[in-house]
């Protein structure tokens, strides 16, 4: 015959499961944290991103007004920081997306 009787070892089984489920939802908490932070992180990067390629955008639309001739690497500079503002306006959305995914989960 066992040291407890069953009530006591179904309790100590009981308080063992809710001491490993406790433990695993602290680490959890603390992966999605982690997680929240770097996507955080990433959001201000793209955003960073976005602004810088649109006002070079801006920048070189005034100097090609400015300009008395059609200057061809200006137009391609410009085409390039279009593109690159699309790209990150891209990522962004993907971004939040995967942000609101998290929250709800």
């Amino acid at each position: 015959m066992s040291k407890f009787g069953f009530f006591t070892q179904c309790l100590i089984i009981f308080m063992w499961i809710r001491y490993t489920l406790f433990i695993m939802d602290f680490f959890k908490n603390k992966v999605k944290n982690k997680l929240k932070k770097y996507q955080e992180q990433k959001l201000d990067e793209i955003l960073f991103k976005i602004q810088f390629h649109e006002s070079t955008k801006i920048e070189l639309e005034k100097k090609m007004k400015q300009s008395p001739h059609d200057d061809v690497k200006l137009a391609k500079d410009i085409a390039y920081h279009a593109q690159m503002v699309d790209i990150w306006i891209g990522n962004e959305k993907k971004l939040r997306k995967q942000m609101a995914d998290n929250e709800r989960d």
